[in-house]
This record gives C-alpha cells, sequence and structure tokens, in this order.
C-alpha cells in the first residue's frame, strides 16, 4: 500500500505524523549500525528552541524524492518547511550537509545496496571522488592485511612465477608491492584499490 504523505503531513500532533511514517523512522530500540540515517528537523524548530524531529532511515526512502515526501510530512505543522538536517550516522562525514547534498547521498546509498562491505566504500570514498562511485567494482581488489599480502596474492593469482623454478624462493614480494602501489594501486583500512587508468 502507497503511503499518503499529504494526509499524513494533516496530523496535528509530530508524535501522530511520525507514528505514522514509522516504516521511515530509525527507532532507537530497532537501532542498528548499519542504518544510514539523518536526524531531520526544520531551521523553524530550531530557532523557536524546539528540537523536534526524527532519524529517518535513507535506505527506507528508497530514492531522494521519498525522502523528501517524508521529511515534508513529518513536518506537516509548517506550510513550507525549510529541512535543517541536524545529526548524521553510518555514512561518510564528507556526505553530510547541514541544509542538502541529498543527491549525493542517495548515490551513496544506492551504491551501497549493491556493495557486500560498507567498509570497503567508505574506505573507497577516503580516496576516491563520490564521482568514482560507478568504477567501485572495477577498482576494488579486496580485503588484505598489508601492501605485501597483496603483493603475495597478486603474484600468485597470476602465476608469474610458475617457470622460475626454485628461484621463486629468492623473489623479494617486499619491493614488488612498493613497486605495485607506487603506480598501480592504493591500500586504505585493510582494502586495496585499483588507481590507474581502467581504460
Amino acid at each position: 500500500m502507497e503511503t499518503n504523505f499529504n494526509e499524513i503531513a494533516k496530523l496535528k500532533e509530530i508524535n501522530a505524523r511520525e507514528a505514522a511514517l514509522k516504516q521511515y523512522i530509525v527507532y532507537e530500540k530497532v537501532y542498528s549500525d548499519a542504518i544510514p540515517a539523518l536526524y531531520v528537523s526544520t531551521y523553524a524548530k530550531y530557532n523557536a528552541g524546539y528540537l523536534t524531529g526524527a532519524w529517518i532511515n535513507l535506505q527506507a526512502c528508497e530514492d531522494k524524492e521519498t525522502f523528501l515526501k517524508v521529511c515534508r510530512a513529518l513536518h506537516g505543522d509548517e506550510e513550507y518547511p525549510e529541512l535543517m538536517f541536524q545529526d548524521f550516522q553510518n555514512f561518510p562525514k564528507e556526505l553530510y550537509s547541514e541544509c542538502g547534498g541529498v543527491d549525493d547521498l542517495y548515490t551513496y546509498i544506492e551504491a551501497l545496496e549493491s556493495c557486500e562491505s560498507p567498509e570497503a566504500l567508505a574506505a573507497f570514498l577516503d580516496y576516491f571522488e563520490l564521482d568514482d562511485l560507478c568504477e567501485f567494482d572495477d577498482r576494488f581488489k579486496g580485503s588484505f592485511n598489508s601492501e605485501v599480502d597483496f603483493a603475495y596474492d597478486y603474484v600468485d593469482n597470476r602465476e608469474l612465477l610458475k617457470d622460475a623454478g626454485e628461484l621463486a624462493l629468492y623473489f623479494n614480494y617486499e619491493a614488488y608491492a612498493r613497486d605495485l602501489f607506487i603506480n598501480n594501486y592504493v591500500f586504505i583500512n585493510g582494502f586495496v584499490f585499483f588507481k590507474g587508468n581502467l581504460n
């Protein structure tokens, strides 16, 4: 059943509006570290000294348009609510803005939903730009304990030493790892990404 945001906005009490929007709200008793959310209030309420708002589950909203409808319905007591995002949780701080940036957030949410490791996605954004999210799958090489650990995996998977015989015992993985990470790879928080040209 589709949510009727206009009818919810007409409810007089914010508690009633919040209850009607419960599928989009993050409640402390069911709080999960994995839920990206924004605490949404309005500038009018803030300026009047009211700390009234709710944690909105960004994934439950599915897209920017639904998120904005939820926010406007929650603050339906104001004719034109000027939304204020007072706090955030479980997404990179670079994506947080008190008064906007929702487009970038939903670019991130889409990537998060298709990614098996939110930690890897956060590490990716520590080095790459948000505009590069579409390249995440091509650039992500996995989780490793160190650059040298990746070098061992790289050499083994490509069978670079299969014809080296006993000389393979003398291969300098540390030096090879340095070369790999100077030129083509980056190691961030236990994750390796290809930083070279994808073409």
